[in-house]
């Protein structure tokens, strides 16, 4: 799944995802390079020569470093073949080792942020967005999504997008990156014939020679750096398969603005996530850069009205919220909860389903 080393020669090799690199280092300093022919397509800092790692993995032993209390650490071969799967799948030219190494634990604070639903499974379930059933009817006529199809949704949560496309009969799958969303998608959709999902992280999951008719994600590819999402998506797609992207947007302003005014002025005191969202930038429309056709966007519309109870309970579903500090938290929720009951006990979202379609040419 992460690739082989190859060190049977005089040049050591790793293969990754049918591609032979080259590895070579940097005669001062402690830098791995990945050579794919002439081109050095990434730098791994802090990292061994080819000729340490053939010593070592020859004899079947680790490797080992020290570059102080924080960066001592031993790696086997399969460790470290996992450590070059995730630094080339990352799509950087460079990268440090132990970040690399960080992200197959899930220990950066941007991977922390990307599984932080995962502490909270059923709160997801029930208080998170569903798209309109107009947007669903639309895109499985428009992808063909019916039995014999084969489809993937990418981190379908605990299945706020799926119902709609599994009960076509179609041949469905998912990967979830949360092993407790992946738990309640088992729980809720098992026992279904067409039903099939991987826990795993779809940037470094190996989908073998695997391909779909239809792959889509809702409010998920955001989370994938763009240049992986759309060169792997393209990749797992048959010829003229559908890519679709869809999100929520929401506003409540225009229901009751006193009340929007209001909670916007707690936002300015209170809403100090220890880890920001910095995915918003996702450029959807960027698809044709990578051999997709032209993007077409197509908008549907929804409400919702919460009370006060409901309303902090889906809150509290928002990354950048679960990782507000206690007790500013806590505080914070209670403001929002007050301002609401303030209101009457209602706050109204309306809400635009966005859809994204391209294909596959």
């Amino acid at each position: 799944m992460f690739g082989s080393l190859d060190y049977s020669t005089d040049t050591v090799t790793y293969t990754y995802k049918g591609v032979t690199y080259r590895l070579s280092s940097h005669p001062y300093e402690p830098c791995l390079y990945l050579w794919e022919g002439d081109e050095r397509r990434c730098t791994l800092n802090n990292a061994y020569n080819p000729w340490d790692l053939k010593e070592a993995f020859s004899k079947g032993e680790t490797v080992k470093t020290n570059y102080g209390k924080d960066y001592a650490k031993e790696f086997d071969e399969a460790a470290f073949c996992r450590i070059l799967a995730t630094a080339l799948d990352s799509g950087r030219n460079q990268m440090d080792l132990f970040y690399a190494y960080k992200l197959t634990k899930g220990k950066t604070k941007e991977d922390k942020l990307r599984r932080v639903f995962d502490t909270i499974p059923d709160q997801f379930d029930k208080y998170r967005p569903r798209y309109s059933e107009e947007l669903f009817a639309f895109l499985n006529d428009r992808a063909g999504i019916e039995p014999g199809k084969r489809v993937l949704e990418i981190g379908p949560g605990t299945g706020q997008a799926t119902d709609p496309v599994l009960r076509t009969g179609c041949e469905y799958h998912a990967i979830e990156l949360g092993e407790h969303l992946y738990g309640k998608m088992k729980e809720k959709y098992g026992m279904l014939p067409n039903f099939n999902i991987v826990n795993d992280d779809f940037i470094t999951h190996d989908f073998g020679d695997m391909k779909f008719d239809t792959i889509y994600s809702a409010a998920t590819i955001q989370w994938i750096p763009q240049d992986i999402a759309f060169t792997k998506t393209f990749e797992l797609l048959k010829p003229g398969g559908i890519l679709a992207m869809m999100l929520t947007s929401s506003e409540y302003r225009s229901d009751n603005e006193a009340l929007y005014d209001n909670i916007q002025s707690l936002y300015d005191v209170y809403f100090k996530p220890e880890i920001p969202y910095t995915h918003g930038n996702f450029n959807y429309t960027a698809a044709p850069e990578y051999g997709y056709t032209d993007v077409e966007k197509y908008e549907f519309k929804g409400q919702r009205i919460f009370n006060a109870d409901d309303y902090i309970q889906f809150c509290g579903t928002h990354c950048d919220h679960i990782v507000i500090p206690e007790p500013i938290r806590s505080e914070f929720f209670e403001k929002l909860k007050n301002a609401v009951l303030e209101a009457g006990d209602r706050i109204v979202f309306h809400d635009t389903y966005i859809l994204y379609l391209t294909k596959k040419p």
